[in-house]
């Protein structure tokens, strides 16, 4: 009698709880039945725990889809066809793969216009704990794009000032000094005993007659450092302005070049021949290749840069590439200066980036002219230089051989930059 009570007590029980409208209509109908509460919530609970598990797992791999094909389209716009965007897609998704157990991933380009370019990205996850519920896999689209953002007009500022003239190499520097002895010394005494090793354009009144020390360090043959940086900055040229780069050929990128010293001049307006622009150094007068002045430098900028443009071919984006050992001279027997580094904070705060590569001052402690200038602020210089360029912009060659490798690098982060996500 007990037992069939209770089971008719069950039953109105359920029905009841079947009907409540509120859980305090819920918690009456249980009449402390917690048994029976928890047969109805409990399959609830684990089933919606079981959907959220999966759920959470195909999230995960939305996200990580979503990071690896916004960076597989930024590798893939560089291509010179559709083709081509398709294979270096392919390859950066090899060697990134999605690899989740269980779970099929399907890239494919949706769209390519040469300048612009789409991709999908499907996934299909076969479920682990939703499948007892009935819900066997869960799917997922991601997408991206990428375009060639802008035209862009590279502004070089060469440093052309006298401290560029000193001897390329030890070997060179010890030629200098022992072809200056003779005349350097009877004029400086004690201060400079070994002779010059700067390859100075102007005349000091030493030298011989109608001959300054750059004069005598070319009848010699001597290398200096700017004869160096000439050569390497024609490699760069070939580099940004290479007829196989696409966006070259489709005249996207253009080179200007500034010189500076005491003063500041555009050489050449924006060209894409790059014959001229490797040229262009050679017009900044020889006698003018003395003191080294930011200022006048960045005063120019300002008149030269302009506005920031928009990136149209009517407007073209503008960046700034500044080359320099980051010594600013005033003349012998004065301690130098690092840069002044809120003359840059100007220039990136109108917009623009700044590129520095930075042609490390060889150490010349045995040159007391060294000691009273340039060791005083020589830890001063690298940090400042860091601090002028934008973020991630910074580049230190920290001998001649080196400034090849990061010219090489300066070109791929161009390159790189000259494109951008789309959505």
């Amino acid at each position: 009698m007990n037992s069939w009570c209770s089971a008719k007590a069950r039953i109105r029980g359920a029905k009841c709880i079947r009907s409540a409208k509120n859980f305090r209509q819920l918690l009456i109908c249980a009449n402390g039945s917690v048994a029976i509460l928890l047969s109805v919530i409990l399959p609830l609970l684990i089933g919606a725990m079981a959907i959220a598990v999966d759920v959470g797992r195909l999230n995960g791999l939305r996200s990580e889809a979503q990071s690896t094909l916004d960076s597989a389209v930024l590798a893939a716009i560089k291509g010179n066809s559709r083709e081509d965007a398709e294979q270096i897609l392919e390859r950066y998704l090899s060697s990134h793969p999605i690899d989740a157990k269980g779970t099929s991933v399907n890239t494919r380009i949706d769209a390519y216009s040469g300048i612009r370019l789409t991709a999908i990205t499907d996934i299909a996850l076969q479920t682990t704990f939703a499948g007892m519920f009935g819900i066997k896999s869960m799917s997922a689209r991601v997408a991206s794009g990428a375009e060639r953002a802008w035209h862009q007009d590279i502004y070089f500022a060469v440093d052309l000032s006298s401290s560029l003239g000193v001897g390329a190499t030890d070997a060179d520097r010890t030629a200098l000094e022992i072809l200056t002895q003779p005349y350097s010394t009877p004029a400086y005494g004690a201060t400079l005993p070994q002779g010059c090793a700067f390859g100075c354009h102007r005349r000091e009144g030493w030298e011989p007659a109608g001959k300054t020390v750059y004069q005598m360090a070319r009848d010699a043959g001597i290398k200096l450092r700017e004869d160096e940086l000439m050569g390497q900055f024609g490699g760069i040229v070939d580099l940004l302005l290479d007829p196989s780069d696409d966006e070259v050929q489709k005249g996207m990128r253009r080179l200007s070049v500034l010189g500076f010293s005491g003063y500041a001049e555009q050489l050449l307006a924006p060209s894409d021949d790059a014959a001229s622009v490797k040229s262009a150094l050679n017009y900044f007068p020889n006698d003018d290749r003395f003191e080294t002045s930011y200022d006048s430098l960045f005063l120019k900028l300002t008149a030269v840069l302009g506005a920031q443009g928009d990136g149209s071919s009517a407007d073209p984006h503008k960046m700034l590439v500044m080359i320099t050992d980051g010594v600013e001279s005033r003349d012998a027997f004065f301690s130098q200066r690092a840069i002044d580094v809120s003359l840059c904070q100007k220039l990136k705060d109108d917009g623009f980036r700044l590129a520095v590569v930075e042609i490390k001052y060889p150490k010349l402690t045995a040159n007391r002219l060294y000691n009273d200038t340039v060791l005083p602020v020589e830890d001063d210089i690298s940090p400042a230089l860091a601090s002028c360029a934008s973020s991630g912009w910074y580049f230190q060659a920290l001998g001649s051989t080196e400034v090849a490798t990061k010219f090489e690098e300066l070109k791929m982060k161009i390159a790189a930059s000259g494109v951008r996500l789309i959505k």
